[in-house]
């Protein structure tokens, strides 16, 4: 057969003259002649094979295409072989072949859809070899794209995040426990850079006293002589965050303090000293009221163990002296100085409250009210509107004026529902509930009373409008153009506050 590498005639494995290794089935060298024209060829096997037989191959079931090497194509489809069933031999085993020369790199992937075929005469392809110079991206993205592993950089900037963060609290938190290098002083004593706190505070405690605890127990006189059953606020002291408040109550001094803490106002435990009169009585000497640190002190007798929020470097503070007049009547002397900052509210205040806590303490459960001051005759001292709204759906009113040291009622209608006013200009309107109609009486105040100036009444009877200006029938014209007095200067929209 004929070698298919250089067509020398070999008969075995291997070609004599090239080494090439050759097809297991023999192919007579004939069979690729032109010259052969017979319609089918037979071949046997060679000797070697170890067994007879062979297998024919017929020209129809060949597929011949003349392919230029200058445009490969496809190559065609293997013919189909009419093989005889005989065993297959033995694999015999190759002669070991000398070492072919090295080739050259493989040529780059084609793009085409199907690798060219080469015809056996081609030479092979020639594939540039050797060393190239191509640009060197530098850049970030560049470098990070080259990481293999790229998943990688989200989980180790995570953990640099983490770690930073970590570290700053820890070092926060230590920073936060140092303790300035003082000879064992309290939090208290170590100097405030700014001291907004603390007046903060001062100031959010003063106006809880000036609205809440005086009004409602008012203050006891101070430096005149009063019996011993008086009862009132002697003084009141504010430092750092903490107000102490002295008061007497049947015959007992109450210690009351009160704490700001998160924008609101806590009441601590309060401590009571009975038999104060007694106490004072039993000394002929003036007896001084101190407070520091570490308590309040009746003279040398410590009577509260809490003390008034001051620093423990800080002096005492003196909160009141207590004499004796005589044996019915003592006297005491603020020396706070919380009078002059909280001024007298007068007795007027007080007496409000505790009338607005009276109403309330006797409203029906499902009743609601509120209250309100308003300055109706231009004094000093303003009137008192209460409102209440009933289970029934109904609501009434009651209007009142200090006079005479107390509060006087103006109402003078049962079915009053709510009052209105012109401020500090001594006019008011009193509204009423008068079935299917709309009633008003309007008001100013001489010598504690009040006094009717003006009716209006507009009610539905027969199915038409009635309309009543003092007490007389009037055209609706009439009724809706009168303008002495002028509804519109009167107040809007007036706030009130719950009464429980």
């Amino acid at each position: 057969m004929k070698c298919q590498n250089c067509g020398a005639e070999s008969t075995g494995a291997l070609c004599p003259k090239c080494s090439a290794e050759q097809s297991e089935i023999p192919i007579p060298a004939s069979f690729f002649s032109p010259e052969e024209s017979a319609g089918r060829h037979t071949f046997t096997l060679s000797d070697d094979a170890g067994s007879s037989g062979g297998f024919t191959i017929t020209a129809a079931s060949l597929q011949i295409e003349a392919v230029s090497p200058e445009t490969p194509e496809a190559s065609a489809p293997l013919p189909e072989l009419d093989l005889p069933q005989t065993p297959k031999p033995a694999p015999k085993q190759p002669v070991p072949a000398p070492e072919p020369p090295k080739q050259p790199a493989p040529a780059p992937r084609r793009t085409s859809a199907a690798p060219p075929a080469a015809s056996a005469a081609a030479e092979p392809i020639q594939t540039p070899q050797g060393f190239y110079l191509v640009p060197y991206d530098e850049s970030l993205w560049a470098t990070l794209s080259r990481i293999r592993h790229r998943w990688l950089l989200p989980v180790l900037v995570g953990i640099i995040f983490i770690a930073g963060m970590t570290f700053g609290i820890m070092m926060a938190k230590s920073a936060a426990k140092k303790q300035p290098s003082a000879d064992n002083t309290a939090v208290t004593t170590a100097p405030q850079d700014s001291p907004a706190p603390s007046l903060m505070a001062a100031a959010q405690l003063k106006l809880y006293f000036s609205q809440e605890l005086l009004p409602k127990y008012g203050y006891l006189p101070s430096g005149s002589e009063i019996s011993a059953e008086a009862e009132g606020v002697l003084s009141v002291f504010c430092a750092d965050k903490r107000m102490t408040m002295l008061r007497v109550e049947a015959d007992t001094l109450k210690i009351e303090q009160y704490q700001y803490e998160n924008d609101k106002i806590k009441a601590l435990d309060p401590v009571d000293f009975p038999e104060l009169s007694k106490a004072v009585a039993n000394s002929e000497q003036e007896i001084t009221i101190i407070g520091n640190a570490s308590g309040i002190f009746f003279g040398e007798r410590c009577i509260a163990e809490s003390g008034l929020g001051t620093a423990e470097s800080d002096p005492p503070a003196t909160l009141c002296v207590c004499r004796k007049i005589s044996a019915d009547s003592v006297s005491y002397t603020d020396l706070t100085g919380i009078r002059d900052d909280v001024g007298d509210a007068s007795d007027w205040e007080g007496q409000y409250i505790r009338l607005v806590r009276s109403i309330a303490a006797e409203l029906p459960q499902d009743d609601s009210g509120c209250y309100r001051f308003v300055q109706i005759d231009g004094d000093d001292i303003p009137e008192l509107e209460i409102r209440l709204s009933h289970s029934d759906g109904t609501a009434s009113a009651q209007l009142y004026t200090f006079a005479d040291n107390a509060p006087q009622l103006l109402t003078t209608e049962a079915d009053a529902a709510a009052y209105e006013c012109a401020p500090a200009q001594n006019c008011y309107r009193e509204t009423l509930n008068i079935g299917s109609g709309t009633g008003y009486n309007w008001y100013h105040i001489a010598d504690g009373k009040a006094v009717c100036d003006h009716t209006e009444r507009m009610t539905a009877e027969d199915g038409e409008w009635i309309y009543y200006l003092d007490g007389e029938p009037c055209p609706s014209d009439m009724f809706y153009n009168k303008t002495d007095p002028d509804a519109s200067v009167l107040e809007k929209n007036p706030e009130f506050t719950p009464i429980r």
